[in-house]
């Protein structure tokens, strides 16, 4: 049975960006992400992160605590898994 992958799209500040890359990067195998088209000097980074149900809670640890010392928004959550 396979899984059902959800989307989530984030913008943050281009100088937390490298922040946010490296904390999901040391979470290895908690979800898969990739930065958005943008041009070079916009100031914000959007950034495209998939996860399946069954790491959600984990995810949610992780995003919890990045969104208490950057600036999060997000643009896109169908499954309102982040539940905002």
């Amino acid at each position: 049975m396979t899984e059902q992958i959800h989307t989530i799209v984030i913008r943050v500040p281009k100088k937390d960006s490298s922040y946010v890359y490296f904390t999901l990067e040391s979470n290895e195998g908690l979800c898969f992400y990739s930065t958005l088209e943008h041009q070079k000097e916009s100031p914000f980074r959007d950034i495209e992160i998939n996860l399946t149900n069954s790491l959600r809670n984990e995810f949610l640890t992780v995003f919890s605590f990045l969104d208490k010392h950057i600036d999060i928004n997000i643009l896109e959550d169908k499954d309102n898994i982040l539940g905002r």
